[in-house]
Order: structure tokens, then C-alpha cells, then sequence
């Protein structure tokens, strides 16, 4: 079963950039440490500073469901940079996507199976 990708859109008024950047770090190694966390980053946009992304992507199920319910009991050390709602472009909330991945051959996006590696 491939893994479970999620993105969580999330905004913060101008000025609070690198104060996010670095009150992130203590979520980013705690979260990193929990079995099944294959990938938990940051990104921020290069068009709108003040527009961040956190892409997670958990082995499966299984492990994504304990991380839910320790994130849910956890108060977040930046909540209070946040901006919900003043979002020029996009939207901001969690994204939930079943997963296919694709990969570039001759010039075109193609599936692949990934099986092997989940």
C-alpha cells in the first residue's frame, strides 16, 4: 500500500517568515522522530513569502493515525504567527491525496509503481 500524503496549507502575516522558520525546527525533529514519518517539511512559497506548505507523507495508515492523534493533543509553537483566512492565493487547511506517484520518461509524466518502496 503506498503511504499517506498530506499537505497543510497554512499563511502568516508579512514580517513573521523567519520567526516561523525557526520556531519550526522543534516540530520538524519531533515529528521526524515518530515511527513511520517518511517526510515532514516546510516550503514556502517563492511567489508569496507569507504562504508556507508542511508536506507529510507517512508510511501508512496505521502510523499516520497515531501521528494525528499526539498532533491533536500537542499545542503548536507557532499557532500564534499564523493568519487563517488571510490567504491571497490558494487556500489554507489540510489536503488529504491517495498516492500515485509519477516520474518524467521522454519528456512526458508517466505512473510508476512504487510498490517496492512502501
Amino acid at each position: 500500500m503506498a503511504g499517506i500524503r498530506v499537505v497543510v496549507n497554512i499563511h502568516v502575516n508579512p514580517g513573521n517568515e523567519e520567526a516561523l522558520r525557526e520556531e519550526w525546527v522543534g516540530t520538524y525533529e519531533l515529528v521526524n522522530a515518530e515511527p513511520g514519518c517518511l517526510q515532514y517539511e516546510l516550503m514556502q512559497s517563492t511567489t508569496t513569502p507569507t504562504n508556507f506548505a508542511i508536506l507529510e507523507h507517512w508510511a501508512d495508515k496505521v502510523t499516520y493515525d497515531a501521528h494525528w492523534e499526539a498532533e491533536s493533543n500537542r499545542e503548536i509553537p507557532y499557532a500564534h504567527l499564523l493568519d487563517w483566512g488571510a490567504r491571497v492565493t490558494g487556500k489554507d487547511g489540510a489536503e488529504f491525496h491517495d498516492q500515485q506517484y509519477f516520474m518524467t520518461r521522454d519528456g512526458k509524466w508517466v505512473p510508476v509503481d512504487d510498490s517496492a518502496n512502501s
